[in-house]
């Protein structure tokens, strides 16, 4: 009989099990759909990976946010059991309670038309008087 303290060996069973578990799972089309609008009235386009393999972690959904007009991209979403992963690029992946936590949070804030932005006023006056 092993000791408490022996590391147990997974069965190739258990082992089959994990493997075939997603790392992400696919979203439903409702939200699929609200993704892709957001994404429009951001100025981006949204493209679906399906049945991806990523450092040894099976998706069975990616969502690709590009920038309408450089094709850059910007975001990749992907659904957990409980919750929504957002990266862009070169950050660290965050983690939401919902999509509609992720996208709000990812929401740029509205840019005031009514009042110019003081910065970039002051740094055009800088630019014409050279001073």
């Amino acid at each position: 009989m092993p000791s408490p303290s022996a590391p147990r060996s997974s069965s190739p069973a258990t082992a089959a099990l994990a493997r075939a578990v997603p790392y992400g799972l696919s979203f439903p089309v409702a939200e699929l759909l609200i993704v892709r609008d957001w994404a429009a009235r951001q100025g981006m386009t949204m493209q679906v990976i399906t049945d991806h393999v990523l450092d040894g972690a099976a998706f069975e959904e990616l969502l690709l946010l590009r920038h309408a007009a450089t094709c850059q991209r910007l975001l990749c979403l992907w659904r957990r059991a409980d919750q929504v992963i957002a990266q862009k690029p070169d950050h660290r992946p965050t983690a939401f309670r919902s999509l509609d936590a992720a996208l709000a949070a990812l929401t740029p804030p509205p840019v005031s038309k009514s009042a110019p932005c003081r910065y970039r006023l002051q740094e055009w006056l800088m630019r014409l008087t050279g001073r």
